[in-house]
């Protein structure tokens, strides 16, 4: 061991070494601390607070311990390692009085220091996996030359073995194995061999089982083991005769309720409960495919960490409510409004609530992945809505999934007032967060995307706030012709008076002009787009129906509006209104929008 004589350490003043440092002319109060070279220091205090830099005696390296019980012994290592080799001497010293000698039993070179050589035997030993080998060394010499070979009683192959092992092996009637493997693969093949033995003379396993309840006899060792399915069901049935004389079990489901590890201990089966480590499995021996898992009292261990069985179960409850008439198809899941009362009466609620934290999107996403999105079923996971990633990815998904807006277009078509005719939810997300400003919502989505006064100009100058800007280019249009204008602001009050009994759905027109025509601006109506997107798709099959039933009223007729009619200098839509009879001569000079006749 080498400490570093030159190096500084750091000391701490306290009241017993403050004086001392004064003297030496060191200005200091308690609490300080000092940078002394360590000669110095140890002059003032005895080492024990000191950490000093100590060499390794094995492999140099320089590093720190306390001083004071580092200086008391004559070696230092930096771990153990060094301490393990410097100690078995693999490690040649500099000094030139080493003795060179080798392994007990593996013969390997090794340099020594003289003190460390065993002066009784002279044998040493490289390792601690040698002495043990070597049978305490001084037998070593005498195992060597005294192998015997020996073949194994289950395998065959040939083995070695000491002499004195092999002498008392060859007085014994015991079996002889070349590894722990082959004796137990003898013990289990013996065992499988009695027990069959046993089974084919029984004839009647019932009556045996019988014997075993009465006390008279017990079941072998391995017997559940190493007898057939087949006989574990023909015990099982008679288990649970005896169990309904009893009167411990009323009927089948009452059985897979009250069946536990106890019970069939009481009935001197606890063999196969060990045997099954599941009593599902047990009831599915006796009762094939009868039960589910999770229709037990309890699942077995871990059995929801397993995905396959995840999988399983949800797809099982799905066809469930399918084949119970709950829900008619996949989409349908989004109206099912009591899910936890259905997990509950389908056995599922601790899945729900473990495994998925009783989240339906995350519940349903697993047998259905990217198939819907968080906010579309009627109840989100709690404080959904408070984080504020949450309800930018919402929008974001809204827009650019579920209504598949280009984000240029988000202003034309994208309105508070669209948002609460159409998404409720949404809109009570930006009445309760947002104050009702869409743009604020829109801006955390898209930052700094868009300007704050184009999502301000829909309202027109008559003082209704209409869906979207298109709208609103026509409105004004209908009020530059001076006509008789009705626009129903509030769809919901209304809804009542156009009912489609043939559908059961009811429509809400844009316009009603002059009492005579029915105006409808089809705003959403893509063609290129159907079959791609579902909201599209589903928009322009209502379009369809609610265009056959507005023109099929008595007393109005109907004008139906594209986007393309308000294309170029909206042409398409004042031959539209000429073709119809509605009088467009007589424009309003008031009005902010002015068509050119």
């Amino acid at each position: 061991m080498a400490i570093v004589w030159n190096q500084k350490v750091e000391i701490t003043v306290g009241d017993r070494n403050r004086q001392k440092f004064r003297d030496k002319g060191y200005e200091c109060n308690l609490g300080d601390i000092l940078v002394v070279p360590i000669c110095e220091a140890l002059k003032v205090v005895s080492g024990y607070g000191i950490y000093a830099e100590v060499t390794c005696d094995y492999c140099h390296t320089v590093f720190t311990r306390k001083f004071g019980p580092v200086n008391k012994k004559k070696n230092a290592f930096c771990n153990r390692a060094c301490h393990n080799k410097y100690q078995l001497g693999s490690y040649q010293p500099r000094r030139s009085d080493v003795v060179t000698t080798k392994c007990g039993y593996c013969n390997k070179i090794m340099h020594l220091r003289p003190s460390i050589v065993n002066k009784k035997t002279g044998i040493n030993f490289c390792s601690y996996e040698c002495n043990s080998a070597s049978k305490r060394g001084v037998l070593k010499k005498v195992y060597t030359h005294m192998k015997c070979t020996c073949p194994c009683s289950y395998c065959g192959e040939q083995f070695s073995m000491d002499r004195y092992v092999y002498k008392n092996l060859m007085n014994s009637f015991l079996p002889k194995y070349c590894c722990k493997n082959c004796g137990k693969y003898k013990h289990e093949e013996m065992n499988q061999i009695k027990i069959q033995s046993l089974v084919d003379d029984v004839g009647n396993i019932e009556e045996y089982y019988q014997e075993v309840l009465n006390g008279n006899k017990k079941f072998p060792e391995g017997f559940f083991k190493y007898s057939s399915t087949e006989i574990h069901r023909k015990i099982l049935r008679r288990f649970f005769e005896i169990a309904k004389k009893n009167g411990d079990v009323n009927s089948i489901y009452d059985f897979s309720k009250k069946l536990t590890g106890n019970f069939l201990k009481r009935y001197k089966l606890h063999a196969i409960y060990v045997e099954y480590n599941s009593l599902y499995k047990i009831i599915d021996v006796l009762f094939p495919q009868k039960y589910m898992p999770w229709e037990l009292n309890r699942v077995p261990p871990n059995y929801w960490d397993n995905k396959e069985n995840r999988l399983k179960a949800i797809q099982w409850f799905y066809s469930k409510l399918i084949e119970d008439k709950v829900i008619e198809c996949e989409k349908d899941i989004l109206s099912i409004n009591d899910l936890g009362t259905l997990l509950k009466e389908y056995r599922l609620e601790g899945l729900a609530v473990l495994h998925f934290n009783s989240s339906t999107y995350e519940f349903w996403s697993e047998i259905f992945p990217n198939k819907f999105f968080a906010w579309e079923f009627p109840l989100t996971t709690r404080n959904y809505w408070s984080n504020k990633n949450n309800r930018t990815v919402a929008l974001r998904e809204l827009i650019e999934q579920y209504l598949s807006i280009e984000i240029n277009d988000i202003p034309k078509k994208l309105t508070y007032t669209f948002l609460v005719n159409n998404f409720r939810k949404f809109a009570g997300v930006c009445d309760k967060y947002y104050k009702s400003n869409i743009y604020t919502w829109i801006n955390e989505a898209y930052p700094n995307r868009f300007n704050q006064d184009e999502f301000h100009n829909t309202i027109s100058p008559d003082g209704y706030r209409l869906d979207s800007i298109p709208e609103l280019k026509i409105h004004e249009i209908l009020l530059s012709m001076g006509c008789q204008i009705q626009y129903f602001e509030n769809k919901q009050a209304v809804k009542e008076k156009w009912f489609n009994e043939k559908y059961d759905e009811w429509y809400v027109p844009d316009w009603i002009i002059n009492q005579k025509y029915i105006i409808e601006y089809f705003g959403w109506y893509d063609i290129k787009r159907y079959g791609k997107y579902d909201r599209i798709t589903k928009y322009i099959d209502k379009a369809h129906r609610k265009k056959e039933y507005f023109t099929q009223l008595e007393g109005y007729t109907f004008i139906d509006i594209y986007p393309e009619d308000l294309e170029g200098e909206y042409n398409g839509l004042l031959v539209k209104f000429r073709s119809h009879g509605l009088n467009i001569g007589a424009l309003n000079s008031n009005a902010r929008f002015v068509v050119s006749v």
